[in-house]
Formats: structure tokens, sequence, C-alpha cells
């Protein structure tokens, strides 16, 4: 993209960042993909270029780039989205089904080690998941 200096859009760009790995989370950035933009056009303008060596075998390079960018879509990027076991879930559902409130951090820690089923759920899961998971259990207690 950088040494081909033919104009870029936007739209290309995140379809880029959405394929690269390390781009992927900066989508998520508001304002990061015009950033990335920038950066790219800033490059381009940092690179001497004659016109002869604009030849007709990179603006092919170039269409052949985006046409295979084009045909990637959002449902053939797997989600790092873990589903909860039916245990683990049981378990957490039967310890905070009487209380009403979502205990902070530290009080769900040792609410955790309370017991060897749920230290074991933790080492299963890490904590800060557990965390969310809980927290999750309670925004749907609430606006149920």
């Amino acid at each position: 993209m950088i040494s081909s200096n033919i104009k870029v859009t936007l739209p290309e760009i995140r379809a880029g960042m959405r394929d690269s790995i390390p781009l992927r989370g900066l989508l998520l950035v508001p304002g990061m993909d015009r950033k990335v933009a920038d950066c790219i056009r800033h490059c381009q303008s940092m690179t001497p270029q004659s016109l002869s060596e604009a030849t007709q075998e990179k603006e092919e390079l170039i269409q052949a780039w985006r046409e295979e960018n084009s045909t990637v879509s959002l449902d053939t990027i797997s989600s790092s989205r873990q589903t909860w076991s039916k245990e683990d879930n049981a378990i957490l559902q039967a310890r905070f089904k009487d209380i009403n409130k979502c205990p902070k951090k530290a009080e769900l820690k040792s609410i955790m080690e309370e017991s060897q089923e749920r230290k074991d759920l933790v080492e299963r899961n890490e904590f800060s998941r557990v965390y969310e998971k809980v927290k999750n259990m309670f925004k749907r207690k609430k606006s149920a």
C-alpha cells in the first residue's frame, strides 16, 4: 500500500486492518482508522518515486490486493468468545442466586476460595473471566 503511491480509500484501509491480526484490535478505537490512513499517506509522501516507476505491473499488484481483501467478510473472522460449560454456569448460578447485589472483586475472590469446586472453576477460567460472568449475571437479574 505504502510503496504504491496510489490513493487508498478509508474502506480499503479498514478492510486491510480487519485482515491484519495486529491491526484488528485498533478498529475498536474511535478514529484510529483515520490515523492509520494518515500514516499511510504520510509514508507514501516520504517515499520518492518517479512517474516512470508507477508501472502497469504495480497497478496490477494493487488491483490484485484490493480484490483479495474485498472478498474477506467479517463472517470468516473467528470469534475469541468462549462459551461457559453447563457445570461451571450451574456452580455460579447456585452460589449467587440469593445475592441481590454484585460483589466487589475482593469479595468475589474470597467467595470463590470458599469451596474446592469454585477454586477449580477459577483455575479452569481466569478470575477476570469469572468476574465478568458474575457481573453479567447480576446485570441480567437487574434488567429482568
